[in-house]
Order: C-alpha cells, then sequence, then structure tokens
C-alpha cells in the first residue's frame, strides 16, 4: 500500500501551532536593554580578548620559534666549524704520541724486558736516563703538554712531569690499580688508537686532559707498554676564538657515567658566564637555550648556550605592541556593541534550544515565536517539526498494516493441519499399495514441514535441525537419483543445545544446487559441528564445482536472510566463514557464541508471535 504524502501534507498544513504571549519581565524596553546589552558587551570583549591573546600568544611563539630555529642553525654551524678546528688541535697531539711510538729507542728499550731491573714501580735507572733523552723533547719542547707517562708491560713507569714528585708517583701511581680503570679499558679495546680522556687519568688536575694510546712493535702488533700525555686544556683555546660574544657560552664536556665533566669553557670571564655552566652541568636548563653537538671523538660534546631572555627579545617588543593594539580594540568593540540589535538573541537562544531538545527525541513545544525574522524561522522550524512526527506516524501505521495483510495472506494459503492430513493420507496409500519410495518420501517431506514450522517456537534442538536435514537430503537425494553421499560429524555433547531454527538448511542447499550439481559426477557432503574455544563451530563441506569469488555466495538472499538471523539473535561474536575454490568445493563454517546458546537452551524456545515460551 502506498502513502499519499499529498493528502498528508494537506491536512498538516491545517494545524494551526499555538501562539503563546511574550514572556514576563522583558515588557520594558529600558530594561531589555540594559540586560542584553550587557551580555553583548561583556560576550564580544571576552572574545576580542581571547583572539587578542589567541593571536598575541600565536604570534610570539612564532617569532620565538622562528628565532630559536634561525640562532640554532647558526650555532650548528659554528660548532661544526669549532670541531674541525678541535680535531686538528688534538691531530697534533696524536701525531706526538704516534711518534714516540716510532721512536726506535722506545721499540728498543720497550722490547728487551731490562726495565723489571728498576727501583720499585720505575724503570732502572740506565733506562730512564735513555728514555728522557729521548721524549724530554716531547714533553718540554711541544706546546701545551703538560706531562708524560710512560708504563712497561710490567707496570714499570717512566715519566717526565715537573709538578709531581717522586714519591707521590710511587704513592699513587699504582698499575694494578690503573688496570681496573674504564679509561684502561678503552685503550686497550683501541687497539693501538689514540683515545682523548676528557680529564687527567693520572692525577687531579681540572686544568688538564690525557690523550692514552696502547703502544705496540711496529712489525707484530704486540703490546709493549702504555703512553699517557697529559695536555692542558688552554691548547683548546682557539676551537671558540673567533666566536665569542658578550652573551654566549660556549663549553667543551666530557660524558663520564651518565654525567657532564667541563673540560673547556669560553665566554665566562664574568660571573654570569659561570653561573650558566653550573646550572647546566646541574642539569637546570630550563632558562636556557642549549645548542649541543656530539663530536665524533666518543663521549665528547660541544654545548653553545645562551639565555632565553636575550634571544626573544624582539620577540617580547612584538608581544608588548600586540597586547596594547588588542586593549584598544576591545574598547572600540566595546563602544560599537551598544549599537547593536538586542533583541535577536532571545529568540536565538530558544530556537537553539529547541534543536537541541529535538536531538534529544522531544518533539513537542510549549511555546511560540513571534513574528519577526528570526521569529518565523522558529515557526517554521517548529512546522517541520510537527509535520515530521505525523509523517513518521502515518508510515508506521501503514507498515503495520501491511505487515498484518501479508500474515494473514500467508495463513489462508496454507493450513498446517490440511497439510499434515492430506500427507498423511499420502503416507497410508502408498504403504497399502506397497510403494516403499513413496512412503518413505510422503514421510520424509511431513517431517521437514512438521520441523520447519516448529510449533510457533524460533529455537530447535540441533538434534531436531539435523534430523530436518537429514529429511531434506533424502528428499534430494531421490529427486537427484543418489547423485551425492552425506556424513554427519557431530559431537555428542551438543545435540540438545538449541538454536535458532533452520540456519543450516540454506547452506545445505547452496552447496546442492551450486556445487554438487553441476558436478559432472557424484559427489559428497559433510556437515560437522564442534566446540572451539568459547564457539559452537558448524561447517558444510562439499566437494562440487566450487568458484573463485568466495565474496559473491554472501550476496545470495538466503545467505544474507542466515546472516542477518544470526547477527540479531546472537550479536557481534557470531559470524559465517565462506572458503571456496573453482574445482576444488565449498565449505562454510558457522561460528555461535556458546554462552548464548547455553542460554537459549535453559531458557527454552520462544514463541514466533508473542515471544514467551
Amino acid at each position: 500500500m502506498k502513502i499519499n504524502r499529498m493528502s498528508i501534507k494537506k491536512k498538516l498544513q491545517n494545524i494551526n501551532l499555538p501562539r503563546q504571549q511574550p514572556l514576563p519581565g522583558y515588557s520594558s524596553t529600558t530594561r531589555k536593554m540594559k540586560t542584553i546589552r550587557g551580555s553583548l558587551i561583556f560576550s564580544q570583549c571576552c572574545i576580542l580578548l581571547i583572539l587578542t591573546f589567541l593571536l598575541g600568544f600565536s604570534i610570539y611563539t612564532y617569532t620565538c620559534e622562528v628565532l630559536k630555529t634561525r640562532n640554532r642553525k647558526a650555532y650548528d654551524k659554528i660548532l661544526d666549524s669549532a670541531e674541525v678546528i678541535m680535531d686538528h688541535t688534538l691531530s697534533y697531539y696524536k701525531d706526538v704520541s704516534r711518534l714516540i711510538l716510532e721512536n726506535g729507542v722506545v721499540q728498543r728499550e720497550l722490547r728487551s724486558g731490562k726495565s723489571v731491573e728498576g727501583d720499585g714501580i720505575f724503570m732502572d735507572n740506565r733506562l730512564f736516563q735513555v728514555l728522557g733523552d729521548e721524549l724530554n723533547i716531547y714533553a718540554n719542547g711541544v706546546g701545551n703538554i703538560d706531562s708524560l707517562y710512560l708504563f712497561d708491560n710490567e707496570g714499570k713507569i717512566f715519566y717526565v712531569d715537573s709538578k709531581i714528585k717522586s714519591m707521590d708517583v710511587r704513592n699513587h701511581m699504582d698499575y694494578e690499580s690503573i688496570q681496573k680503570t674504564d679509561w684502561y679499558w678503552k685503550a686497550m679495546g683501541a687497539e693501538g688508537k689514540e683515545i682523548f680522556i676528557g680529564y687527567n687519568v693520572l692525577k687531579d688536575d681540572k686544568d688538564t686532559f690525557s690523550c692514552v694510546k696502547v703502544l705496540n712493535t711496529l712489525d707484530k702488533q704486540e703490546k709493549i707498554g702504555l703512553l699517557v700525555l697529559n695536555i692542558r686544556c688552554d691548547a683548546l683555546n682557539t676551537v671558540f676564538k673567533s666566536n665569542t660574544e658578550e652573551e654566549d657560552v660556549y663549553g667543551i664536556f666530557y660524558h663520564q657515567s651518565g654525567e657532564r665533566r667541563l673540560v673547556y669553557q669560553s665566554g665566562c670571564e664574568k660571573e654570569s658566564g659561570k653561573a650558566v655552566l653550573a646550572d647546566i652541568l646541574e642539569n637546570k636548563e630550563q632558562d636556557y637555550e642549549v645548542t649541543n653537538h656530539i663530536c665524533q671523538i666518543e663521549n665528547w660534546e660541544m654545548l653553545h648556550i645562551v639565555r632565553k631572555s636575550d634571544i626573544f627579545r624582539e620577540a617580547k617588543q612584538i608581544r608588548l605592541l600586540i597586547i596594547i593594539l588588542g586593549m584598544g580594540a576591545t574598547l572600540v568593540m566595546a563602544a560599537v556593541t551598544i549599537h547593536q540589535v538586542y533583541h535577536i538573541t532571545r529568540p536565538l537562544y530558544q530556537l537553539r534550544e529547541d534543536i537541541r531538545l529535538v536531538g534529544d527525541g522531544r518533539y513537542h513545544f510549549d511555546h511560540s515565536y513571534q513574528t519577526d525574522e528570526v521569529g518565523i524561522i522558529g515557526q517554521e522550524f517548529q512546522k517541520m517539526v510537527q509535520e515530521r512526527i505525523a509523517l513518521k506516524e502515518q508510515v508506521q501505521e501503514e507498515e503495520i498494516r501491511r505487515q498484518a495483510s501479508e500474515l494473514e495472506l500467508l495463513q489462508s494459503q496454507i493450513n498446517p493441519h490440511f497439510l499434515y492430513n492430506t500427507l498423511d493420507t499420502l503416507y497410508w496409500m502408498a504403504i497399502v499399495e506397497d510403494k516403499e519410495n513413496i512412503a518413505q518420501l510422503t514421510r520424509a517431506l511431513s517431517d521437514v514441514f512438521r520441523i520447519s514450522l516448529n510449533q510457533g517456537m524460533e529455537l530447535i534442538s540441533i538434534r531436531e535441525e539435523l534430523k530436518f536435514i537429514e529429511d531434506y537430503l533424502y528428499i534430494q537425494n531421490i529427486r537427484f537419483d543418489g547423485k551425492f553421499m552425506t556424513r554427519l560429524q557431530i559431537d555428542e555433547q551438543v545435540y540438545d543445545w538449541k538454536i535458532i531454527k533452520l540456519i543450516i538448511q540454506p547452506f545445505v542447499e547452496n552447496a546442492i544446487y551450486h556445487g554438487l550439481e553441476p558436478k559432472m559426477d557424484s559427489g559428497s557432503l559433510q556437515i560437522s559441528g564442534r566446540v572451539e574455544d568459547r564457539s559452537l563451530v558448524i561447517a558444510v563441506e562439499d566437494d562440487g564445482v566450487g568458484m573463485d569469488a568466495a565474496a559473491d555466495m554472501k550476496k545470495g538472499y538466503a545467505m544474507q536472510n542466515v546472516m542477518e538471523r544470526v547477527r540479531l539473535h546472537y550479536g557481534e561474536n557470531a559470524k559465517i566463514e565462506v572458503e571456496s575454490r573453482s574445482g576444488y568445493g565449498t565449505k562454510i563454517r558457522l561460528y555461535l557464541p556458546v554462552e548464548k546458546i547455553k542460554t537459549d537452551t535453559l531458557e527454552g524456545g520462544l514463541d514466533s508471535k508473542s515471544g514467551k515460551q
């Protein structure tokens, strides 16, 4: 039955919406203007202040980021150049250590092993004198080398150091203790390469750092000793010589045990510069803009440090200008707002409230709108809602009448008792006439019809569903002259579980008509049921012709009907999987949640009309 929308529209046009009197308390124009004027001034001034603040904050943030990025790029280039200078400076001391290694006297005397004849921890006097003649030129003649220490494989020491007495060396430089230090094993792991340690490894001297090198034989690369050059930190003066500005602080740090250790500093002539470095060493970096540069030398790092307040001076000036302009614009906006039309606000708020209520499901209004521009919009909105309600109710009534008519038509076409009696008569006539095949076929058809109706119950036991499938397959096998075999593999524990009826038969029907019937020779059909995890898995598998596009099978009416029934009854935990391959057959798996099945089994079947047991 079609709905006559034009007639409904004409009826709705005759509905008169009630008109409501103006709300009390707003009859005085002066009072209304004062109230709304204050609201408008306050709201718009707040909006302007917020926008001014957001604009100022955005511009200030953007300016800070631009300045930060620009300065960071500049300082990155400075630190890159500084590392090149530092590498060149340290390469000079690498060359010194290599000259000492290649010295013939050093190679010969350390390989001879005669140093063991020395006094205590020192090499013997002759060797001390010989090495002194060769190495004093490096210790005293090379700029910024503070001291030189040479250890043989037995731990005997030769040194050139004017700042320490031999007694102090004897008391504090135990070779066994040295062999337990991290820097010693780093040198051993370097296999003859020079390593730079950002502090004096042999004594407490903040003004020096060490270059350590394992001495190997030139031919076989066998260890014959250990060289420690202690270099004055002043050797790094040239690293930042051309980049010292008044506010900038540069530092070269060495990482030891997760902490920074200052090796060299530049730009710290003032107390403020020293305070900056002290904060950085204590990890108080929140007030500074720090540009770090990890050196290629292991554990070494360069930092450029400057106070954020020094970088962002220009951004602060821009922020101040924006605040002044924003305050002036706010005052102008407050003056303009007084002259705005105040009476449009209340109907607008009322219209917004009506829209919200309609969104919440309310379709009746206890007020009306005036006849101004906004009031007309409100009246049209209420009219539209009322028309929608009337049309929705009309459609629902027509749908109910249509479904009732279809049900009555279906019930009038088939009388179950008449069909039962007819099939029973046919069955006994076949028995009397000794037509066993006809009798069995009639009995199977009678059982199929009886189970499909199921006395109006929606749920059926798996045992009864399988009996229905067996009768259905018996009829089909007679029709197709025994073309296919059927195997049932169902776990015993699930036979009495109840499921919604007629959800397996569409899969069996698809297997027969689309899989086994087109096959040239005979085929087989297997129905299995078992419990996996928390699901009852019912599988229908055939060895028919199959198909490459298994997804197309789900588009059929019967499959979609079963999928919809399963989804509505068992929820999202239920699913259907289809596997098919052309020439090999098709397999359909139906997954039903066990918890829901057990609940249905305990509660029993549902009446298809009333929904009660």
